[in-house]
């Protein structure tokens, strides 16, 4: 039974070391997969962030700030995964070899730990910042300011019905849906004794350019 025991403890310390002499191995392996796999889905949320027309200011930082943290995360992943091991050497003879082996694997371990954890903080960062930024362009506004001219007097004549004081060319938003055919323009409160009206009319009626700040 003795010798049983002596068995089991011995396989089981040998997988301990095992274990224990893997551990840097296995946390570059982490960080080459977690890298990978944050790559791909950066490129894929990026991308689709990236086709936003015209985003207003709080959109264009959160879509910055998430680049940042992938950029991070992902850089903190690609150096764990090379990260080099200690120059020094063991003497395998030395009677203190065994805590020379775990000191050298603790060391080499610490560096590429701390890295794979802080691109993890920073994937989830990332993540968090790329929700907000898809949230803001759901929410965000869905007209643009432009500076408006029309071309037939038809519209012209019942847009001024409306709204007595309105210029020749003036201010409105139109929003960001408006297609070839029609457009859809809210003229501002000023031009319309206080009320904003929106009109919806054939698009080829006007002639739209950006608005002066």
């Amino acid at each position: 039974m003795a010798n049983g025991d002596q068995a089991e403890n011995e396989i089981a310390r040998q997988l301990y070391w095992a274990r224990i002499v893997s551990s840097p191995d296995s946390w570059r392996t982490r960080a080459t997969s977690a890298g990978g796999f944050l790559s791909a889905a950066a490129a894929a949320s990026l991308l689709g962030l990236g086709t936003v027309d015209d985003p207003n200011g709080a959109q264009a930082v959160s879509v910055s700030l998430a680049t940042i943290l992938y950029v991070a995360a992902v850089g903190s992943f690609l150096a764990a995964s090379v990260w080099p091991s200690p120059s020094r050497t063991i003497s395998l003879a030395d009677d203190n070899c065994a805590n020379e082996v775990f000191e050298y694997v603790a060391d080499e371990s610490k560096p590429i730990r701390k890295l794979v954890i802080g691109g993890g903080i920073a994937s989830v960062l990332a993540l968090l910042a790329t929700a907000v930024s898809a949230m803001l362009i759901v929410l965000g506004d869905q007209s643009s300011s432009v500076q408006v001219t029309f071309r037939d007097d038809p519209e012209r004549t019942a847009a001024q019905h409306l709204c007595s004081k309105l210029p020749e060319t003036f201010r409105a938003e139109m929003a960001r849906g408006a297609t070839d055919d029609l457009a859809e323009i809210t003229l501002q409160p000023s031009h319309c004794a206080g009320r904003a009206v929106t009109m919806t009319i054939p698009r080829q009626s006007i002639i739209v350019s950006e608005a002066h700040q």
